[in-house]
């Protein structure tokens, strides 16, 4: 049976490589809109649920 995935992908190096691709495009793509961050505590456990606009 044939893996699908690349061999520069199962490398170490390829996979910061591709990591660091997709985080720059998603940067580039997906704006983040961060409210109510006073809320939060400093320290502990939190639960966050995102909220959506359909």
């Amino acid at each position: 049976m044939s893996e699908s995935t690349s061999p520069a992908i199962k490398t170490p190096w390829g996979w910061r490589f591709a990591q660091r691709v997709l985080r720059f495009l998603l940067r580039l793509l997906v704006r983040l809109d961060v409210q109510g961050l006073e809320n939060m505590p400093d320290r502990g456990p939190a639960i966050i649920t995102p909220n959506h606009v359909a």
